[in-house]
């Protein structure tokens, strides 16, 4: 505790994240512990500092970030992508909206929805490459399609698919977000209370990311990066 302390004041930032993911049930209540403790130690040396914590996108993982949120926790990270991953099975839609909507829908209900955030994916995902959004609207000369019928039959689950862009490529397809597939779930978490936006992973942003991301959630501290 106190190394991560030091961290963040030698850094001079303005706090820190955790991602501990796959947790099993018997680990979560030394995890709620870890968080509040860490967040006591924290604000007793740097007053402002903030406490973060990423969560799967999932019924599951919005109700453990519920609890961390109780404990104390500033702001919850939704990681709102890889329900189909790099290295999965089968490619599809990184986060069909669909599911996106089940999720922002269950974290209203759960009470304080303006303290999480909803990751969106700024990247693509092929069999055997992955890549930046940018990239890949490169890849595929700006010629794709947004539309899919993927997920009628999907092994995973038939949630609606939204928008969800992809090609094939000469190196194979490639499935990823533009800006319009990301203002649609961004759009779906500003309606329901969410409290902002954010995107893994940093840096090669699609042109007009940031200005449609900031139309919706316009307040400058309302937009996250997660590193």
């Amino acid at each position: 505790m106190p190394e991560l302390v030091a961290l963040v004041q030698a850094l001079g930032v303005d706090g820190i994240n955790v991602d501990v993911e796959l947790m099993s049930n018997n680990d979560f209540d030394g995890y709620m512990s870890f968080l509040a403790d860490l967040r006591t130690s924290l604000r007793q040396a740097v007053p402002k500092a903030q406490v973060t914590v990423a969560s799967t996108a999932s019924l599951h993982g919005a109700t453990q970030a519920r609890a961390a949120i109780l404990a104390g926790v500033d702001r919850v990270f939704l990681m709102g992508y890889d329900y189909h991953y790099y290295g999965g099975d089968h490619l599809g839609p990184l986060a069909p909206k669909g599911w996106i909507n089940d999720v922002v829908t269950h974290v209203q209900s759960l009470g304080h929805p303006e303290k999480y955030v909803l990751g969106v994916a700024n990247y693509g995902i092929a069999k055997s490459w992955y890549t930046s959004a940018k990239d890949s609207v490169a890849r595929c000369g700006g010629n794709y399609s947004s539309q899919t019928d993927h997920m009628a039959s999907c092994p995973y689950g038939h949630p609606e698919a939204g928008l969800a862009p992809h090609c094939t490529t000469n190196q194979g397809d490639v499935w990823f977000e533009d800006v319009a597939s990301m203002t649609e779930k961004a759009t779906l978490a500003q309606a329901h209370g969410l409290g902002g936006v954010g995107y893994w992973t940093m840096g090669d942003e699609l042109p007009g990311f940031f200005d449609g991301m900031k139309k919706i959630f316009p307040d400058d501290d309302k937009a996250a990066a997660k590193k």
